[in-house]
C-alpha cells in the first residue's frame, strides 16, 4: 500500500522532540508567553498570572515586574540589591485614622479625608501614585466612606493643590483606627516599591486646614507594611515602621532608606 507523503510527515512530527503549546491552550511549563492562557506570562518556563496590583494576587504574593517577561506576575515577595546591601522590597503602606475627638468623629467626614497618596523623588519627580489595597473604615455617619477615591492610574489626580469641591473627592478613614493599606503604581500602571530609589519621598494628601473650607485637624499616622501581600488581605500586623507620627493636613516622610 502506497503511503501518502503529508501523513509521513505527520508521523515524523509526532515522535519528534517537546511540542509548542497555541496561544490560548495554556501549559505548566513554558519558554515564550505566548505558550501560556490568556491572563498569564511565562516567568521561570512556568506558567503565573499576569497582575495589575496586589489585589490582583492570591495570599503571600505580591504584584511586581517578572524577572523573565515584561509584564508583571505574581510571585513572592522578594528582595532587591540597593547599594549592594540587600534590602526587602517594600510595596505597601497603611494610614490609619488616631482621630478620637466627637465633634471630628460624629460628622458627614468624620476623620482624616485623603485625597492622593504620591511617592516622590527628593527633587519632585512623581515615581508612583497610590491605588487602594484593603480598607477597614468604621462607616457610621460616615458619607465619604468610599475607598474608590484612590482607586485610579497616575493620571487622575494632579500634585496642584486642593481639589475644587470637598465632597465626592476624599475618601474619609473615620474615627477609632480605621485605616487603609495603600501600594503605588506609575503613569504605565507598573508597581513601584517604596525603596525603588535611594531618596524616595512618600507624602499624603489630606485636607485639613489647608484646604477651602477648611474642616478640623483630623488626626492619622502612617507605617510602612513589611509583608505587602499580606496587608494587601487585611493583615495588618506588619504594618510597623511608622514614617508619619499622628499628624494632620499634608505630610511627608524619606521611606527610599527602609
Amino acid at each position: 500500500m502506497r503511503v501518502l507523503p503529508w501523513l509521513t510527515l505527520l508521523a515524523l512530527l509526532a515522535g519528534c522532540g517537546p511540542r509548542f503549546v497555541p496561544l490560548g491552550f495554556g501549559s505548566d511549563e513554558c519558554t515564550f508567553d505566548l505558550d501560556c492562557a490568556a491572563g498569564e506570562a511565562c516567568e521561570a518556563t512556568v506558567c503565573v498570572p499576569t497582575c495589575a496590583a496586589n489585589r490582583d494576587c492570591d495570599g503571600g504574593e505580591v504584584c511586581a515586574p517578572g524577572k523573565n517577561t515584561e509584564l508583571n506576575v505574581c510571585q513572592a515577595e522578594r528582595t532587591n540589591n540597593q547599594a549592594n546591601n540587600a534590602t526587602s522590597a517594600y510595596y505597601a503602606v497603611m494610614i490609619r485614622s488616631t482621630t478620637t475627638a466627637p465633634d471630628a468623629c460624629f460628622t458627614d467626614e468624620p476623620g482624616p479625608d485623603i485625597f492622593g497618596v504620591a511617592l516622590e523623588s527628593s527633587t519632585g519627580e512623581l515615581l508612583g501614585w497610590g491605588v487602594l489595597e484593603h480598607d477597614a473604615i468604621q462607616a457610621g455617619g460616615n458619607a465619604n466612606a468610599e475607598p474608590s477615591i484612590l482607586e485610579r492610574d497616575g493620571t487622575a489626580l494632579t500634585l496642584d493643590g486642593c481639589p475644587a469641591t470637598f465632597t465626592g473627592n476624599v475618601v474619609s478613614l473615620g474615627c477609632d483606627d480605621s485605616y487603609i493599606v495603600v501600594s503605588f503604581i506609575d503613569t504605565n500602571s507598573e508597581p513601584v516599591a517604596l525603596n525603588a530609589t535611594d531618596d524616595a519621598v512618600l507624602r499624603v494628601y489630606e485636607w485639613g486646614e489647608q484646604c477651602t473650607p477648611g474642616t478640623i485637624e483630623d488626626t492619622y499616622t502612617v507605617s510602612i507594611c513589611r509583608a505587602s501581600a499580606a496587608a494587601a488581605d487585611g493583615d495588618v500586623t506588619s504594618c510597623d515602621i511608622e514614617v508619619v507620627a499622628s499628624s494632620s493636613g499634608e505630610t511627608s516622610a524619606v521611606v527610599g532608606g527602609f
